[in-house]
């Protein structure tokens, strides 16, 4: 056991130390917390740790001693209550309790969390979490907050405890607990943690995890209650519950109280397209990935089709992250007839045509989602747009708005006799294999040669080939997040629940900084190679133009590679 282990177990464990410090923290509760971070410490789980409503500093303290050397501890709290300033009192308790080394760790910021927007919070915490206690306002648009807060930037592998949960002096707080979990299904309920005492010394305590993680921390709770209390199933928002109790039958490794459910459903293929001639462009589609695997509430399996460009290391790397949010990836390279004039593709590459190979890849699926790997799914579950293609649809898509903005596009659409208003964005399709006849490839290349002056060659040609057939999708499903109309520096509450794609010249990776960006970077933090890509690049800051939606200006600051 490393020495930030043991004391945080001298703390969590010895109510004779912990009690020294004013506040609620019961017996039973110190020893789930100590599970928790037990169990992190063991399966090597790093990032900063954070609580949001730290009172007097009795949970904070357990915290502190629990960070290790190269992690950082954020304090939320105003640490006024009425005329009393808490922080005098607060201080003392730290630097009774902690090392000078683990006093270091921790920042206080003096203010409500409503007072905190994500990039604030972000900036606060330094790296991802691993641990975020929420213990602040007992109201139902306070946790709202805090729960969009926590959820924004997490580790892998990372937990979020809730306290007062099903609280019966503050019912509505359990309401808004609810809603803000249905809003961030990146994060899974595991197990309720029981009030042992009067309800004035607090309410029970939700522990939830990252998608996926949840299993391991139900164990963890297990031993770390055992002898106190006995482990049931149970079950909250259609996901496994742990819950406990004293005179319950023990669990066996099966039992249940109530049958298990599964999904009878076939994973959803989802395709991307990766050509990758600098090297780095692999790492868009990684993040894409995962933010597609963070709110799937239903199976999916991932294809990838790619050319001989794509690195071993980058093959390796999209597996593993795959593998880490538990879904099926398949790297499958192609290549196309020799035929095919890739100057007429202009800058959009050879990938730009692998989409046309689905219908003969995949021709025993119902439904196929293909999506470019320039975007990602903030807050929406993918399968929302699988509900949303009519069976009897070949082709459904999200219309372009601003195909027709510049004059040189809308004179290339007028010359293909192609209409604007009922003109699609291909970067997102859902494609029905079995309703699609012909080769699609073939029929692209007499596309071409007849039309050498195509600006978005395999677009147009979908759009030209597929004219009146098309089901037009919900424009959340392909969000164009560009310098058009200002979509890129709206506030950041309307990016969510949305497929944000970054389809135009304005890419995340090359240094721009915009509220339309920030949903990027919140996903691309478990993709560490994301923040690789800015090394030794400008950082591009975007505003408005005043009188110009359809354009933005750009203030650069140099930064010199380490």
């Amino acid at each position: 056991m490393n020495d930030s282990s043991q004391r945080a177990r001298d703390w969590f464990l010895n109510a004779n130390t912990r009690d020294q410090v004013r506040g609620y923290l019961q017996s039973t509760q110190a020893r789930a917390l100590h599970g928790l971070l037990e169990y992190q410490a063991q399966a090597g789980i790093a990032g900063s740790l954070a609580e949001i409503g730290v009172y007097l500093g009795k949970t904070l303290i357990g915290l502190a001693r629990a960070a290790r050397r190269d992690e950082s501890v954020l304090a939320v709290d105003p640490l006024i209550i009425g005329n009393d300033d808490l922080a005098p009192e607060l201080t003392r308790n730290l630097e009774t309790h902690l090392t000078a080394e683990e006093l270091a760790r921790i920042s206080v910021n003096r203010l409500l969390s409503s007072e905190l927007d994500v990039l604030e919070w972000m900036r606060s915490l330094k790296r991802a979490a691993r641990f975020v206690h929420l213990d602040g306002h007992h109201a139902r648009e306070s946790i709202l907050h805090d729960l969009q807060l926590a959820a924004s930037w997490l580790e892998n592998g990372a937990v979020v405890l809730i306290d007062d949960f099903l609280n019966e002096l503050h019912p509505d707080l359990t309401s808004g607990i609810l809603d803000g979990l249905a809003a961030h299904p990146q994060l899974e309920p595991v197990a309720v943690i029981p009030r042992m005492g009067h309800i004035e010394e607090g309410g029970s305590k939700l522990v939830c995890a990252t998608r996926g993680h949840g299993p391991r921390y139900r164990e963890a709770l297990d031993r770390a209650l055992a002898g106190e209390l006995r482990p049931w199933n149970d079950q909250m928002l259609g996901r496994e519950m742990r819950v406990y109790r004293s005179d319950a039958p023990a669990l066996t490794r099966t039992g249940v109280s109530r049958p298990q459910h599964q999904s009878d459903r076939k994973p959803l293929p989802v395709v991307f397209a990766l050509q990758d001639r600098d090297g780095f462009y692999w790492v868009n589609t990684a993040v894409a990935i995962m933010s597609l695997a963070q709110y799937a509430k239903e199976p999916i399996e991932v294809h990838v089709l790619h050319d001989e460009t794509v690195s071993e290391h980058a093959k390796q790397r999209l597996s593993e992250i795959a593998g880490d949010m538990r879904i099926d990836l398949t790297l499958t390279q192609v290549r196309l007839p020799d035929e095919v004039d890739v100057t007429r593709l202009r800058q959009f590459g050879i990938a730009s045509l692998f989409k046309l190979l689905i219908p003969d890849l995949f021709a025993d699926r119902d439904l196929v989602i293909y999506l470019d790997s320039d975007l990602v799914a903030n807050g929406l579950d993918i399968s929302e747009l699988a509900i949303a293609t009519p069976h009897d649809a070949a082709v459904s898509a999200v219309l372009d708005p601003y195909i027709a903005i510049t004059a040189s596009h809308a004179e290339a659409l007028a010359r293909m006799g192609l209409d604007p208003a009922n003109y699609v964005n291909s970067g997102v399709l859902a494609l029905r294999p079995k309703l699609l006849t012909g080769d699609l490839l073939e029929t692209f290349l007499a596309f071409s040669t007849s039309t050498p002056g195509a600006i978005h060659p395999d677009q147009d040609f979908l759009n030209a080939h597929f004219e009146g057939r098309i089901h037009f999708l919900n424009e959340k499903f392909n969000y164009p997040v560009s310098v058009y109309q200002q979509s890129m520096i709206q506030p950041l509450p309307h990016y969510r629940d949305k497929i944000l794609h970054y389809s135009g010249s304005i890419k995340p990776l090359d240094g721009f900084i915009a509220t339309g960006i920030i949903p990027f970077w919140v996903h691309a933090q478990r993709v560490p190679e994301a923040a690789e890509a800015l090394i030794g690049k400008p950082t591009k800051y975007l505003f408005p133009i005043e009188g110009n939606r359809e354009a933005l200006v750009v203030q650069g600051i140099e930064h010199a590679a380490p």
